[in-house]
């Protein structure tokens, strides 16, 4: 049996720019805005730079968007009650 050692380069996380992190803030703030239309522009944009901002300084950033997205869903519905959720539509599928 032989064992190869990995590079361990590879294992290196990428580090995302502020711009990445700004872009992808923009989308989660799109998709709920999308999913919530009764909720202004104004208080998703808040709601999610509160959330988002529980996760700064963390060393891994690759789940903060869904993480972010997932409270904010509950925060959502549970603000606007039931018929919130007849309103929230699946999110939309990355690829075509």
């Amino acid at each position: 049996m032989t064992i190869e050692a990995d590079d361990a380069r590879a294992r290196i996380p990428l580090q995302r720019t502020a711009a990445d992190e700004a872009h992808l803030k923009r989308s989660v703030e799109r998709e709920l805005h999308v999913q919530f239309p009764s909720v202004t522009v104004d208080q998703v944009k808040i709601l999610v730079e509160c959330l988002w901002s529980h996760f700064e300084g963390a060393p891994v950033r690759d789940l903060v968007p869904l993480l972010v997205r997932k409270q904010a869903m509950e925060e959502l519905l549970d603000h606007l009650g039931p018929r919130a959720e007849a309103m929230v539509l699946p999110p939309a599928s990355p690829h075509p």
